[in-house]
């Protein structure tokens, strides 16, 4: 992730997996995480899957929606049917509305298959 203004900013990543399948999964952009995430003018960082549970510790059940799988089968198996699917991630200002992303307000990343 590179903050590629010329001022610190402070944002929040909200995810969206979406299947080739049909299954959706996302959490909704109103959720706000317990710290934003803070990048310096220009900084670059990568984060790996623990260092965001860190900022977004308090995510609740209400904070995803759903399609095409109920929520509650994701947390029993913690498995998603099988399928292609691309995850696309908004930078989204912290506290605010403002996507910070980019023209197409998202970054995706290349599909992953899961058998």
């Amino acid at each position: 992730m590179t903050n590629i203004s010329q001022t610190m900013q402070q944002c929040k990543l909200i995810p969206t997996l979406t299947g080739h399948n049909g299954v959706m999964v996302r959490v909704r952009e109103a959720f706000l995480p317990s710290s934003p995430i803070i990048l310096g003018p220009g900084e670059t960082r990568t984060f790996t899957f623990n260092q965001l549970r860190v900022f977004n510790n308090n995510l609740q059940r209400n904070d995803i929606t759903t399609q095409g799988i109920p929520v509650s089968i994701i947390e029993t198996t913690g498995v998603l049917p099988e399928g292609t699917y691309t995850l696309c991630i908004k930078a989204i200002r912290y506290g605010g509305a403002d996507i910070l992303s980019g023209s197409t307000g998202r970054m995706c990343i290349i599909p992953y298959n899961f058998i």
